[in-house]
């Protein structure tokens, strides 16, 4: 982390983003509305003509690509995925779950 980084301010963007998208049965990441923090995590707004949620993909690591989106296809089928692979914090999990209705922690 560069000297100047201030480790505080990189933790509160995690703790103020929020963000309402959808999965298409694809697993791709469709958003429907987003904070201002989201331009903070990303970098920037996305471009102009260039839909959120394909911004939102461009910015996961190629190599991860593929995986984000079996995650997420895997979620929509009701399989049963643990916290772990899903590259989610504990809160997210717990948040992303009571949203599906699912007890799972």
């Amino acid at each position: 982390m560069p000297p100047e980084a201030d480790p505080a301010a990189v933790a509160d963007l995690f703790e103020e983003l929020a963000y309402a998208g959808e999965i298409t049965p694809d697993g791709h990441y469709v958003d429907h509305s987003s904070w201002p923090t989201f331009v903070r995590v990303l970098g920037g707004s996305a471009p102009d003509g260039v839909p959120p949620g394909v911004f939102w993909e461009s910015r996961v690591h190629p190599e991860d690509l593929g995986a984000f989106r079996s995650f997420n296809r895997r979620l929509l089928a009701g399989e049963a995925i643990e916290q772990a692979e899903s590259g989610l914090s504990k809160r997210e999990w717990t948040e992303l779950m009571a949203l599906l209705g699912r007890t799972e922690a």
